[in-house]
């Protein structure tokens, strides 16, 4: 289809603590959080759902839904990020989707399939065969109950590639392994230009010693500027310090954010029920982790030890659980951040994080080399300060010898 474009939202669900034994070959007995998150994409031709996540009924009852195992497997999820209502608050009902593709059918992929009856349903070749008949070592892994109800339900399998709308769009994959019919989804994004209004305006344009002095007020004035300037691009508004202290409160000022011309807000840290509640009522977040300047004692480099790093990719998989489409990576080795873009399920965006991240971000004001000091990560693409002095002195020159 020509000029076709997708939209697609990553939506949080259950978190699973795991042994790392369990995800990969050889990982161990330490514990893992780990994530259960659905994608719901937009396409002209019809919604598609990527994976339901868990059943709901674990959040009340997990042993008597689950079975004994789930002693062993802690659940963190609750009634309010339940995936009907996290659909709901993007603006869907769960009957406009109209293909769910299951990449699997364990039990944290496969939990909600009976929220979308009118669906048509996608799987690999031979993977409901395996749902209802796996291996003896792994039945704790399939629930029954949750395939039952969609028996009269419209099934599909592939047992090869398949462009699902014919565009290239979004691309079915086989690829077995985890399971005989796992397969992935290719979900060919436009590509997206954004323009941060960071807090970073309080040290770089109001004279300030740090962000934490921006307020609401001075976002809302600075974003409001940006958007008459650029009337057509998505516009991420910064949190300021102290917005976003509970659901609450952020979901108040960040409205105001959006009212004053943000497609979106920018928030610090794993504030995993922040982003959890933004989300829910439709307000598309970007995550910050790494050097988060709004509590950072100094602007030194993070995640330079083995401790540190973990605590960074523990907090970017919980940002991208809780919801966030995009994850800002600041001020942490190249390798480090490589580790993280290639563990979370959305994009990266570096700033002195080496070039391994799906994007980039840099504060205007140092590329074009405004001032005479700058962070250590960032490039001067120009330097237009040392122009306007020049530029100054001309002038009060010519002023001073009347030759102006």
């Amino acid at each position: 289809m020509a000029g076709a474009k997708l939209k697609m939202w990553a939506l949080p669900g259950a978190e699973l603590t795991v042994p790392k034994s369990l995800l990969m070959p050889g990982g161990g007995d330490e514990l893992v959080k780990g994530p259960c998150p659905s994608f719901l994409i937009e396409h002209p031709k019809g919604l598609v759902l990527f994976d339901t996540g868990c059943n709901p009924k674990i959040i009340d009852d997990p042993i008597g839904y689950w079975g004994e195992f789930a002693r062993h497997l802690p659940v963190k999820w609750s009634k309010n990020e339940t995936l009907d209502k996290q659909i709901q608050g993007i603006g869907y009902k769960t009957s406009d989707v109209k293909y769910v593709v299951l990449s699997h059918s364990h039990l944290d992929h496969a939990g909600g399939l009976t929220y979308f009856p009118k669906a048509k349903f996608i799987v690999g070749s031979n993977e409901l065969r395996y749902a209802y008949w796996p291996d003896p070592d792994r039945r704790w892994a399939f629930i029954l109950d949750d395939y039952l109800p969609t028996r009269n339900c419209e099934w599909i399998e592939f047992a090869n590639d398949f462009d699902l709308f014919g565009d290239g769009l979004v691309q079915f994959l086989l690829t077995p392994g985890h399971t005989p019919g796992e397969c992935s989804l290719l979900v060919n994004l436009p590509n997206r230009s954004f323009l941060l209004v960071g807090d970073t305006v309080g040290m770089v344009e109001m004279g300030f010693d740090s962000t934490r002095q921006v307020t609401m007020e001075h976002m809302q004035y600075h974003i409001g500027a940006v958007r008459r300037g650029a009337p057509n691009t998505h516009i991420i508004g910064d949190m300021p310090y102290n917005s976003d202290c509970d659901p609450d409160l952020a979901l108040q000022n960040a409205q105001l954010l959006i009212d004053a011309g943000a497609d979106s807000v920018k928030l610090e840290g794993p504030k995993c029920e922040v982003i959890n509640r933004l989300v829910t009522n439709g307000i598309e977040v970007v995550g910050h982790t790494g050097l988060t300047p709004q509590t950072a004692a100094n602007f030194k480099q993070v995640g330079r030890d083995e401790k540190d790093a973990e605590r960074i990719v523990d907090e970017a998989l919980r940002i991208a659980t809780a919801g966030a489409f995009m994850i800002v990576l600041e001020h942490i080795p190249d390798a480090l951040a490589e580790t993280v873009t290639r563990s979370v399920p959305v994009p990266t965006i570096g700033i002195g994080a080496g070039s391994s991240c799906d994007g980039q971000v840099l504060v205007i004001n140092d590329a074009i080399g405004m001032g005479d000091r700058w962070p250590p990560f960032s490039r001067q693409y120009a330097y237009v300060g040392k122009t306007i002095i020049e530029a100054a002195e001309i002038y009060v020159s010519q002023v001073r010898d009347r030759t102006y």
